[in-house]
């Protein structure tokens, strides 16, 4: 992992000290949340983002400020990341919390907005949170930056990475966060205090994963990037401009806005398909929705995507 983070992330982690295996990066996130944070902090979240931290938040005691942000920054030269935060900004703000490839909506922070994030943290004395779960998934030849690769960011950053993701495992939930020695060391306390340890026999798993991680997720990159070219040619609805991770976030058809989430949900399996409500990912998206492309077969994907289709005729 080490030789892994200089040489594809290029954080300057110098000793294994820098690296905490967790369960999965949801543990990485609570280790961080619950040990760097007074109870009742607040973390600015680039929104729409990954329903499951509000779970992880709620447990370390800490509020999510939702700062939309992603709408914002689609296609648009203009877009002031600085001001907008700082709108956010009080005497409880503790952190940001930022991922990239994002869950839901697909986008990439290319390296100039990391770092005009990274300039704002410095100045605010903000600790990062960067989920960089999707770091293997980018889909047009861009390329994936962690903030902690910014100077003056590796002290204040815990970078979160998963095998979740890049092995198709989710389940042997084994995920690593990165941070200086002294800041690992608590976050151990973290670990040894709720688990002791991640499963031995998932570790074992992830390091024979390490020695094989490319003929592993070729095949899983190569089928899913055929799925992803697909559903640009094919899908009608409006979305953010998706090129990294499992998701398309799209504008829902005229006919589900301002529908409950449970009534959206309803009509989309009377239609044949079912999508997550915008809500669930930000208060702000009640009109949009996450489209996950690599939770079925990709037949059974591209009758879904026709099946949407309709809901928009």
């Amino acid at each position: 992992l080490l030789e892994k983070l200089r040489k594809n992330n290029n954080i300057p982690a110098e000793g294994i000290d820098c690296i905490q295996i967790t369960n999965g990066g949801t543990g990485a996130l609570y280790a961080g949340f619950s040990k760097l944070l007074d109870p009742g902090s607040e973390i600015l979240v680039l929104s729409p983002y990954w329903s499951i931290l509000r779970v992880v938040a709620e447990q370390a005691k800490v509020k999510l400020i939702e700062v939309p942000f992603f709408d914002g920054y689609a296609g648009n030269s203009d877009f002031d990341p600085v001001t907008l935060l700082q709108s956010y900004l009080t005497d409880r703000t503790a952190a940001i919390y930022i991922n990239s490839p994002s869950n839901p909506t697909g986008m990439l922070l290319k390296a100039e907005m990391l770092g005009l994030i990274a300039k704002f943290a410095i100045d605010n004395d903000l600790w990062v949170f960067s989920d960089e779960a999707y770091e293997n998934f980018i889909w047009n030849g861009q390329t994936h930056y962690s903030i902690a690769s910014v100077p003056g960011m590796f002290e204040r950053t815990v970078s979160v990475f998963t095998f979740s993701k890049c092995f198709g495992a989710s389940g042997m939930r084994v995920g690593y966060a990165v941070a200086p020695p002294a800041v690992i060391s608590v976050l151990n306390h973290a670990v040894v205090g709720s688990i002791y340890q991640v499963g031995r026999f998932d570790q074992v798993m992830a390091w024979r994963g390490m020695d094989n991680f490319f003929s592993i997720l070729q095949p899983i990159f190569d089928d899913y990037i055929l799925t992803w070219e697909w559903t640009k040619e094919n899908l009608t609805a409006e979305s953010l401009p998706s090129v990294g991770g499992f998701y398309f976030f799209i504008k829902l058809p005229p006919a589900l806005i301002g529908l409950k989430p449970e009534e959206k949900v309803e009509r989309m399996l009377d239609a044949g398909v079912v999508l997550s409500p915008g809500e669930y990912f930000g208060n702000d998206y009640t009109d949009w929705a996450r489209l996950c492309f690599t939770v079925v077969p990709p037949d059974d994907y591209k009758e879904a995507i026709i099946r949407l289709n309709r809901l928009y005729e």
